[in-house]
C-alpha cells in the first residue's frame, strides 16, 4: 500500500528536508501536498483525502494541534507531529496522534515509524504478531507491542504459550508456539538449539561454565540465564554448524 501523504510546516528547511527524505528513502509515502499554513489545509483536505499528515506544531497561522483537532471531524487520517519541542506531546497523544518526533527528524527514525504504520494497518482484536522489515507487532487482546528484532535476547517456550525476552530482562508472554517464531526469526542471527527456545546469537556476549554442569549465558546487555550442559552443548554445535 502507498500511504498519501500531506506535509505541513511553515520552516521551509524542515519542509524541503523532510521532503528529500520521503522522495529519496520511503517509496511507501506519496506527497499529496505541502502547506506552510494549517488554514489551507483545513480548506483543501476533503478534496486530498490523505492517508498520513505529516505536520509542524508552532506556526503563525494556527497550531498544529488545533489544526488536527479541525480534519479530525472530516476523516480518519493519521496524524504524525514532527517539532522541536518536547512540550506537546502529552497534549498530541490526547489527540490520538501516532507518533511524535522531536526534529531534527532522520531516515532511520522515519523508516521505523512506516513500519510500525505498516503493521499497525494489519491489526484486529485478535492475538498474533506480524514481522515487518526490523520490527516485530505483538498483539494482545489488551494491548500491542512494537519490538526491534535486535532487541530480542531469547524466546522460551511455556506450555501453550511462548515468552519474549528482551535486553534488560523485559518479558512479553503470548499465546503463539515457538515454532511460530522459528518461522519468523530464524534467517536473522536467531537459532533454535532446543525444542524449548530460540536465541539470539548476536546478543551473546559469554557463556560460562557453572559447577553442577550448568552453564551461564551473558548477554550484551548485562542479563543472563542458566542452561543446562545439554543447551549449552546443543548451542556450541549450533553455531559451529553455521
Amino acid at each position: 500500500m502507498i500511504y498519501r501523504t500531506i506535509l505541513v510546516d511553515d520552516d521551509s528547511k524542515s519542509l524541503d528536508s523532510l521532503i528529500g527524505i520521503i522522495k529519496g528513502f520511503i517509496p511507501k509515502l506519496h506527497i499529496v501536498a505541502t502547506y506552510s499554513n494549517p488554514l489551507q489545509v483545513i480548506k483543501e483536505f476533503n478534496d486530498l483525502k490523505p492517508d498520513l499528515v505529516i505536520t509542524d506544531i508552532e506556526m503563525p497561522e494556527m497550531s498544529g494541534l488545533d489544526m488536527v483537532k479541525h480534519l479530525k471531524l472530516l476523516d480518519n487520517s493519521t496524524y504524525v507531529f514532527v517539532t522541536g519541542y518536547n512540550k506537546y506531546a502529552i497534549e498530541a497523544l490526547k489527540l490520538g496522534a501516532f507518533d511524535y518526533i522531536v526534529k531534527p527528524i532522520t531516515i532511520e527514525l522515519l523508516m521505523e515509524l512506516i513500519d510500525r504504520l505498516i503493521i499497525e494497518k494489519k491489526l484486529n482484536s485478535s492475538e498474533f504478531s506480524i514481522r515487518h522489515n526490523n520490527m516485530l507487532a505483538v498483539n494482545r487482546h489488551d494491548r500491542c507491542y512494537f519490538i526491534r528484532i535486535d532487541d530480542i535476547n531469547y524466546i522460551i517456550a511455556g506450555g501453550p504459550y511462548s515468552t519474549i525476552v528482551l535486553q534488560n530482562n523485559e518479558k512479553i508472554i503470548n499465546s503463539k508456539p515457538l515454532k511460530y517464531y522459528e518461522d519468523l526469526l530464524l534467517n536473522d542471527n536467531f537459532i533454535r538449539p532446543h525444542r524449548s527456545i530460540i536465541i539470539n546469537v548476536q546478543n551473546i556476549k559469554e557463556l560460562h561454565r557453572l559447577v553442577d554442569e550448568e552453564a551461564k549465558l551473558m548477554f550484551r546487555d548485562g542479563s543472563a540465564m542458566n542452561i543446562s550442559s545439554e543447551l549449552r552443548n546443543q548451542l556450541i554445535n549450533h553455531v559451529k554448524r553455521q
